[in-house]
């Protein structure tokens, strides 16, 4: 994967950029002096983004995680870096937003929420040949971590984020669960509440896999998401903590994905919360 500080240009097709706008519009800044605002992504949140939603440039409509450059993302940060409400943001748009490859564009189509029902008006036109997106039918989404207190990492904002914008239209809020319409969900599992495990699942959030280990049973915890999500053509996000620096990391070509490398690793080291996007293009 290309170091982002080497030009920020995207020279590959992707629903990241869709994917991020559709945040915007739907998800809400969680906490802090911004609380309430919409949620903008910072540089590396956008690079990470765009680099999770890659669609390969043979993929063809009806192919679910086979139509995507990785299986799996795995990003790497600092504490306090914004990982957190990223990832909230991630499910929010795995739960209801244009996350399921549906296409090339010829011209002329435009994503319509009204179109997935949601009434917000938000709307998205393609350029031609840009990859289409559409949301998941049955969203089934885990939230995996070692603890109720780390799983709250991603969790609190993600609430947050339901109940503080359009999405409380479309999604119920529980202490343990939120309701996606009438068939979906979004489950939190730790390692001393695993029944819900061996489920088929669309999305799995592994929070700080830097603390799985043989001896927590995490690690089996995480294999057993992943065989869940290959029933569904579902894919993983990881994070893990992470130091201040920027490193890049790719798993062997070949290795689970034909895509290549399985895991992208994205770090961003740039202070709290870095900078906003305004410096990243797509070369279309």
């Amino acid at each position: 994967m290309t170091p982002p500080q080497a030009d920020w240009i995207v020279r590959w097709p992707t629903l990241g950029f869709l994917v991020a706008d559709w945040i915007t519009a739907h998800c809400i800044v969680p906490d802090r002096r911004r609380k309430g605002d919409p949620f903008e992504m910072y540089d590396w949140q956008l690079w990470c983004t765009v680099n999770h939603y890659r669609v390969r440039p043979e993929a063809q409509a009806g192919q679910l995680a086979s139509a995507f450059h990785y299986r799996r993302s795995q990003v790497v940060a600092p504490q306090k870096t914004g990982k957190g409400p990223w990832s909230a943001s991630i499910i929010c748009a795995e739960a209801v937003g244009p996350v399921v490859f549906a296409g090339w564009a010829e011209g002329g189509e435009v994503y319509r929420c009204a179109d997935h029902g949601c009434e917000c008006g938000w709307e998205w036109e393609y350029e031609p040949g840009d990859p289409m997106g559409e949301p998941w039918a049955t969203p089934l989404i885990q939230l995996l971590a070692t603890s109720e207190d780390q799983v709250a990492n991603v969790y609190r904002p993600l609430k947050a984020m339901v109940k503080g914008g359009p999405l409380a239209e479309r999604m119920k809020v529980g202490e343990q669960f939120i309701r996606i319409g009438d068939d979906g969900l979004i489950d939190v599992v730790t390692s001393s509440a695993q029944s819900r495990l061996g489920n088929p699942i669309t999305c799995a959030l592994q929070d700080e896999t830097g603390l799985y280990t043989a001896t927590n049973k995490m690690i089996g915890v995480a294999e057993t998401q992943r065989r869940g999500l290959a029933g569904m053509g579902g894919r993983a996000l990881e994070t893990a903590n992470g130091p201040k620096t920027l490193l890049y990391r790719t798993a062997p070509p070949g290795a689970g994905t034909p895509g290549g490398a399985l895991i992208p690793t994205c770090i961003g080291g740039q202070g709290p919360w870095g900078s906003l996007n305004h410096g990243m293009t797509h070369a279309r």
